[in-house]
């Protein structure tokens, strides 16, 4: 019997913790630098489902990865959050599906690898950035990936 009430109370807990709040925009509204839930009306945590985009939020504030997509179908940006500052790679893309810009944030910084890419999807302009600064070498390229020149900082 004992064993019997371990086990439903581990079943009864696990099942709340597997659970995320699912939502669409109109429900949930930005007060400031925190998104609220308007069901609620406190900071929201869980995931914002707008036609294929999916955003998450922990305690209002941007968490996680985020995709978003064009009307087409194409993906249009892929985005990490952490504690509401974009921290780690992000990917802008055009509407045909091809990368135009890729960039690295820590605590909402720059910092890293820094590519703008032409529409035909050839590096345009590559470096690094460091605190928001570029730094190193960078380089330029033509629309048909020939190098054209490089600066350094």
């Amino acid at each position: 019997m004992k064993k019997l009430f371990v086990f439903v109370f581990l079943i009864l807990c696990t099942s709340g913790f597997a659970k995320i709040q699912k939502v669409s925009k109109g429900q949930i509204k930005d007060v400031g630098d925190i998104t609220i839930s308007l069901l609620e009306k406190e900071p929201f945590t869980g995931m914002v489902v707008d036609g294929r985009d999916r955003e998450y939020y922990v305690k209002g504030k941007p968490n996680g990865k985020w995709i978003s997509f064009y009307d087409n179908g194409k993906m249009k940006s892929i985005e990490n959050w952490k504690d509401g500052m974009l921290n780690g790679k992000y990917i802008l893309y055009n509407e045909r599906g091809k990368k135009v810009l890729e960039t690295y944030y820590k605590d909402g910084i720059d910092n890293g690898k820094y590519a703008i890419y032409y529409s035909n999807g050839k590096p345009r302009i590559m470096g690094q950035i460091k605190n928001g600064v570029p730094v190193g070498k960078w380089k330029r390229y033509n629309a048909e990936g020939k190098l054209a020149g490089v600066s350094k900082y």
